[in-house]
């Protein structure tokens, strides 16, 4: 199994009190995504034990179990980065609009700065 050990990933994983640091969402977002490796690792693990004991037609049973409880931790990791691809969409199009709104009020200032000089 692959271990960062890199002097940032140890940190994160020795700090007790996340909350007592500025990139506090940061440490809660590596022990999020450690903590799902760790379940699909072990999904995998249980999924190749089961195949390399499997000698009847019967175990077969087992296999299929073990494979769905993995394509469920990619279905939901799929999930998730869809809903994540939808929010940034969302907000790079209300920065969008909120940005069209200056321009339009920056050109109408300007138009009536430009009346109020002909005048």
């Amino acid at each position: 199994m692959y271990e960062d050990v890199s002097s940032k990933a140890l940190y994160c994983w020795e700090v007790t009190n996340v909350n007592l640091f500025k990139n506090s969402k940061d440490i809660q977002n590596l022990r999020g995504s450690r903590q799902t490796l760790s379940k699909k690792i072990t999904c995998l693990n249980k999924l190749i034990h089961s195949i390399e004991k499997a000698t009847k037609a019967e175990d077969i049973a087992e296999i299929v179990l073990r494979e769905e409880a993995y394509n469920k931790i990619l279905r939901a990791e799929n999930q998730m980065k869809i809903l994540k691809e939808a929010q940034e969409r969302e907000r790079i199009e209300k920065q969008r609009l909120i940005d069209e709104k200056r321009e339009a009020k920056r050109a109408a200032e300007m138009e009536k700065e430009q009346k109020r000089i002909e005048e």
